[in-house]
C-alpha cells in the first residue's frame, strides 16, 4: 500500500500545480492575467478575458477559469468573465485557473472594476444660434445607465470647447464677443467620470447696425489726398463686432473717390476727381453705413502762359495778348473742372488786364507786371509795351532764311514734311493755322506761342506736353536758334503773327 500511495499523491500535486515536467507532462501554470477595460456601465456588461501563463508563454489547452467578485452588489461576473454592472462603485474581480476542471490555486491579481453611468443626455439637443454678446441658453443634463434609465443624485460639471461661450454650474451658457461668421462650440456635461459633448451650438454676432468712423469727412482739396475710414458694426445688444469687414463703394459710382482695400473693416479713401460721393460701407445684407465725401480741388500754385523766355512785347494802343493760367492743387494736379477762379491785376498804366486775362496795351510805351491769383497760388509776368510791332518780313523771315529755308522748301523737299515751305513769300501761308504732322498742335497759332508747334521745335520742347511731338530739335544738329531769335518768333506770334 505504501508503494502505491506515494506515487498517486505525487500525481495529484502535479495537477494542482498546473503540471509540467521534463518527462513531457502538461505545462506548469505560473500566472493568470486579466485584460480588457476596467469600467462597466451601470445596467451594462463588460467582457473580461483571462489568460493562463507558463513563464512567458500563454497556454490554453485544458484551461478554464473560476471568476469571482468581491462585491456582488456592485458587479457580478459570470463563469465566462462577463461582468454585469449592478450599482455604482467599485469591486475587485479575480480569475483562478482550472486545469482540466481542477483548481490550480493560481489566481490573477485583483482587477478593480468601476461601475459608472453609461452617459449624459444633454438638452436641448439642437440649440439655436446665439446671435449677440450676452445672449443665453440654458442646458440640462440627465445621467443615464446602459438601459436608458435616469440615474439620480449626480452633480453635473459643465464646460465648453471655446471661451467665447461661457457656462455656469447650473448649465446657463452665455455668448461672448465673436464675429458675424460665428464659432462652433461644444457644450460638455461631465459626471461620474463620463463626459458627453454631443451638443453643438453656433456662437455669433449678427450685425444689426453700422456706422462710420469718422462719421463726417472734411472736404478733400487735392487729387490723391487720402482719408482713413472704419466701419463700426454692432449686434442687437449694441455690442461692437470686432474687425467686422465691410464692402466699400460709392453709390452710384461716379469715380469721385476710390477705396483700398474694398473689403475690410478699415479702408483708405482717395480723391480722384471733383464732385460728391455717397459712401456706403456694407457689413451684412441690408446693414450698411452711409456717408458723404466732397472733393473740391483748392488752388495752391498758379502758372501763367505764355511763359516768358525773354520779354513779352505788345504794341501800344492796339496791342493785346491773352494770358492763360494753369492752376494746381496741393498734390500738383491740374485743376480743370470746375474751372478755378482767377483774380487778375496789373501793376502799371502801360497795360491793363481784364477778368479773363486779356492784356491791352496803353497809349505809351513802358513796362507792367500782370499778376494772377487763385486761392493761395499766384504768378506774375512782365509785359513790355513797345511803339513798333514785330513784322514777318522785317524780323522773322531773316531768321527763317538763315536757319530754315534752305531745307524747308515745300513739297519737293524729299523726306521733309510736305508743304513746310519757309522761304520768303511762303512761310506764313505754310505755318499760320496749319496743322502739324508730328503733333496735335498747329504749326503756328496766332497769339499763342506756347500752343505753336514751330516754337517747341526750335526751343527743344517738342517731345513734352503740350506738344507731345517727335523728331529732333530744329535746325537738325544745330547750331540752334539763340534765345533772342526764339523770343523774336514768340513775340511775333504773340502779336498775332501779322
Amino acid at each position: 500500500m505504501r508503494r502505491f500511495y506515494i506515487p498517486l499523491l505525487g500525481g495529484l500535486a502535479a495537477v494542482g500545480c498546473g503540471g509540467g515536467s521534463k518527462s513531457g507532462g502538461p505545462p506548469m501554470i505560473t500566472a493568470v492575467v486579466i485584460s480588457n477595460d476596467s469600467t462597466v456601465a451601470l445596467a451594462g456588461t463588460r467582457q473580461l478575458t483571462a489568460t493562463a501563463m507558463a513563464g512567458g508563454s500563454a497556454i490554453a489547452n485544458g484551461v478554464t477559469f473560476q471568476w469571482s467578485s468581491t462585491d456582488t452588489t456592485r458587479a457580478t461576473v459570470s463563469s465566462t468573465g462577463l461582468v454585469n454592472g449592478v450599482r455604482r462603485g467599485t469591486t475587485d474581480i479575480t480569475a483562478q485557473a482550472l486545469l482540466n476542471g481542477t483548481a490550480t490555486g493560481i489566481v490573477s491579481p485583483a482587477r478593480t472594476i468601476r461601475v459608472r453611468i453609461a452617459g449624459v443626455v444633454v438638452t436641448p439637443a439642437s440649440p439655436l444660434p446665439l446671435n449677440f454678446k450676452g445672449e443665453t441658453q440654458s442646458f440640462a443634463g440627465e445621467p443615464r445607465d446602459a438601459a436608458g434609465a435616469a440615474v439620480p443624485g449626480l452633480t453635473i460639471t459643465w464646460s465648453t470647447s471655446n471661451a467665447v461661450l461661457g457656462i455656469s454650474a447650473s448649465g446657463l451658457a452665455t455668448a461672448g464677443r465673436t464675429s458675424s461668421a460665428g464659432v462652433v462650440v461644444r457644450v460638455r456635461a461631465t459626471t461620474d467620470g463620463v463626459t458627453d459633448s454631443s451638443v453643438v451650438i453656433l456662437v455669433r454676432q449678427v450685425p444689426v447696425t453700422a456706422t462710420l468712423n469718422p462719421n463726417s469727412f472734411a472736404t478733400l482739396t487735392a487729387f490723391g489726398q487720402q482719408v482713413s475710414a472704419s466701419c463700426v458694426v454692432v449686434d442687437s445688444a449694441n455690442d461692437t463686432i470686432p474687425a467686422q469687414a465691410c464692402s466699400w463703394a460709392s453709390v452710384p459710382d461716379t469715380g469721385v473717390v476710390s477705396f483700398n482695400p474694398l473689403n475690410a473693416a478699415t479702408t483708405t479713401i482717395t480723391a480722384r476727381k471733383n464732385g460728391d460721393a455717397n459712401i456706403r460701407a456694407t457689413a451684412f445684407a441690408g446693414v450698411f453705413a452711409p456717408n458723404f465725401v466732397q472733393v473740391r480741388q483748392a488752388p495752391v500754385r498758379v502758372k501763367l502762359h505764355p511763359t516768358t523766355i525773354d520779354t513779352s512785347r505788345i504794341v501800344t494802343t492796339t496791342g493785346t495778348m491773352q494770358f492763360f493760367d494753369s492752376v494746381f492743387d496741393a498734390n500738383d494736379s491740374l485743376i480743370r473742372n470746375p474751372a478755378p477762379s482767377i483774380t487778375w491785376s496789373s501793376s502799371g498804366a502801360a497795360a491793363s488786364v481784364d477778368a479773363n486775362g486779356l492784356v491791352t496795351a496803353g497809349s505809351s510805351a513802358g513796362n507792367t507786371f500782370i499778376k494772377a491769383v487763385s486761392g493761395t497760388g499766384k504768378d506774375s509776368a512782365r509785359i513790355e509795351v513797345v511803339t513798333t510791332g514785330i513784322t514777318l518780313n522785317g524780323d522773322v523771315q531773316p531768321i527763317f532764311n538763315a536757319n530754315c529755308a534752305s531745307c524747308h522748301t515745300g513739297p519737293t523737299s524729299g523726306a521733309l514734311p510736305s508743304g513746310q515751305n519757309l522761304t520768303a513769300g511762303n512761310s506764313r501761308a505754310n505755318t499760320v493755322n496749319i496743322a502739324s504732322i508730328e503733333s496735335g498742335l498747329k504749326r503756328i497759332l496766332p497769339s499763342r506761342p506756347d500752343s505753336s508747334y514751330l516754337v517747341h521745335k526750335v526751343q527743344g520742347t517738342h517731345l513734352t506736353r503740350p506738344a507731345s511731338g517727335s523728331g529732333v530739335q530744329m535746325p537738325p544738329g544745330g547750331p540752334f536758334l539763340t534765345k533772342a531769335q526764339i523770343n523774336v518768333i514768340r513775340n511775333w506770334i504773340l502779336q498775332g503773327a501779322p
